[in-house]
């Protein structure tokens, strides 16, 4: 009897010890990956599969999609054809408690999942990625807006995503993702900034130099990003600009807003935003040892329109 209760003791330990070696082995045959999405991207459940969302683009970008974290690399040229795509890798487990996610998204809510294809349909970009285990909030871009009447000081500041990290855990023996289908391209998780990180960046970017007083670039996007959801549009206006011809530092100026100077909507579809030739605007003093160390937008000014969650996909 002895013997027998010892053994059976034996054998729970044995099993414990078993348990624990499997769990071991199944973490370390993970690595932790992530996808930099920087743009003024919406964000869709995949309505033909539950375990994937899409991310929607805007009219009026070009879309990069590349190897590594940094996503002001992205390469010169036409980039990736217009219309739908998909990135496919196999994911893994994201544990029992993933990390919580990050994001300050423009909501909106109450779009039909059956009227999701058209509207993916008329976008300039989209892709589907597998939904990652959480989001977290890179860069973000402040504005004001107003639903009724012209936004101003009195109105609050809101601030938004602009860049976000899709993070994920993969098999070891995944070292990246294929791009539409067994005849597209592989493109490879790995760094673009000389760190370990394993990262693919999809990044939207116009490469022409900003209207640095309106930012009427980042007004035109968010009302374009409206109008593909079919939503009414607001009174919206965003901070002056800082930038340096040949540079990225299309930055916003804190607090700085041309009131006077700007448009804030758009009275005909296809009128540009603000003024042909805006008054001159007096515009704070910037310190340049400052403004360098300001984190850059992708490419032009209109990636400070806001990124978007969509029936809330993102949380």
């Amino acid at each position: 009897m002895i013997r027998s209760c010892v053994n059976v003791v034996l054998a729970r330990i044995m099993s414990v010890i078993f348990f624990a070696a499997a769990t071991s082995s199944v973490v370390a045959a993970q690595v932790a990956v992530e996808i930099e999405v920087a743009g003024p991207w919406s964000y869709v459940e995949d309505p033909s599969d539950k375990n994937r969302v899409i991310i929607v683009a805007p009219p009026g970008h070009m879309m990069a999609i590349f190897t590594g974290e940094d996503v002001y690399q992205y390469p010169a040229g036409p980039g990736t054809p217009a219309g739908a795509h998909r990135l496919a890798f196999l994911t893994a487990s994201c544990g029992p408690s993933p990390e919580p996610s990050s994001f300050y998204l423009y909501p909106i809510n109450g779009i039909s999942p059956g009227d999701v294809p058209n509207i993916v349909s008329r976008s300039a970009f989209s892709l589907s990625l597998p939904k990652p285990c959480f989001y977290e909030s890179q860069v973000e871009s402040v504005f004001r807006y107003h639903s009724r009447k012209d936004a101003t000081a009195q109105d609050p500041e809101r601030s938004f995503t602009t860049s976000m990290t899709l993070h994920y855990q993969v098999p070891a023996t995944t070292t990246g993702g294929v791009l539409d289908g067994a005849t597209g391209t592989p493109i490879r998780f790995g760094s673009s900034a000389g760190t370990t990180k394993k990262a693919i960046s999809v990044v939207l970017h116009e490469d022409t130099d900003p209207d640095t007083v309106c930012d009427k670039d980042s007004a035109t996007t968010f009302d374009s990003t409206l109008e593909l959801w079919g939503l009414k549009r607001v009174h919206r206006i965003f901070p002056q600009l800082l930038h340096t011809h040949g540079t990225n530092y299309n930055q916003q100026i804190p607090g700085s807003y041309a009131f006077s100077a700007c448009r804030q909507t758009l009275e005909t579809p296809g009128m540009p935003t603000g003024t042909n030739s805006p008054p001159k605007v007096k515009r704070p003093k910037i310190d340049p040892k400052t403004a360098k160390s300001w984190p850059r937008a992708p490419g032009r000014a209109d990636c400070h329109a806001a990124q978007l969650n969509v029936n809330g996909v993102v949380y």
